[in-house]
């Protein structure tokens, strides 16, 4: 099912905005099931605790969009802008980046659990703090992303280099470490991982 920009844009926009200046009490908040959507615009949108479930999104523009503790399980996103989006605390669970532009996005705090990200541009990106539980990273662009505080568990590295990476304080358990590069100094802990 396709889904028109003006339907996120228009009354449900809108509804979600009333929703949060009503300190999200009532209805009005984005929540979308198996929905796709094709080239829509949400740039610069106020998006906080936006649900999506099961949904797709296809060449989605979401530069600067505010989507703090925003909600995605079993979504896939491909060739999307997140350029300069704020995902501070989103929940990310059974998600897909592929070939995402998200450098300069902000995700601190994020819980993002058995998702993976293909080939997406991650540069000088900020996602401190955050818990990367089985997630698979293959390729991409990270210089000077910063990662620090994050742990991540159960993770699998394909062709990454992070030897630019601000890592202060992170913590990788167990992850296959093989195809990763990392800065000579990280200020990583490293735990039971395959090298």
């Amino acid at each position: 099912m396709s889904v028109k920009t003006d339907t996120i844009l228009g009354s449900a926009g809108r509804a979600h905005r009333a929703w949060l200046e009503r300190d999200r009490q009532g209805d009005g908040r984005i929540d979308r099931n198996r929905v796709r959507l094709l080239s829509v615009a949400l740039a610069g949108q106020e998006l906080a605790q936006i649900r999506l479930l099961k949904c797709e999104l296809i060449e989605a523009v979401l530069r600067s969009a505010r989507m703090q503790e925003a909600e995605f399980d079993t979504c896939t996103f491909k060739e999307c802008v997140f350029l300069s989006a704020k995902l501070d605390q989103a929940f990310i669970h059974q998600s897909s980046f592929q070939d995402c532009f998200m450098a300069l996005s902000k995700g601190p705090g994020a819980q993002v659990h058995h998702s993976s990200f293909y080939h997406c541009d991650m540069e000088r990106a900020r996602w401190t703090d955050g818990r990367f539980v089985g997630v698979q990273i293959d390729g991409g662009k990270w210089s000077h992303a910063d990662l620090s505080g994050s742990y991540f568990q159960d993770c699998i590295f394909r062709g990454v280099d992070w030897s630019q990476v601000k890592l202060d304080g992170a913590t990788l358990s167990n992850c296959d470490i093989a195809e990763l590069t990392l800065p000579a100094e990280h200020g990583a802990k490293l735990e039971g991982c395959k090298l």
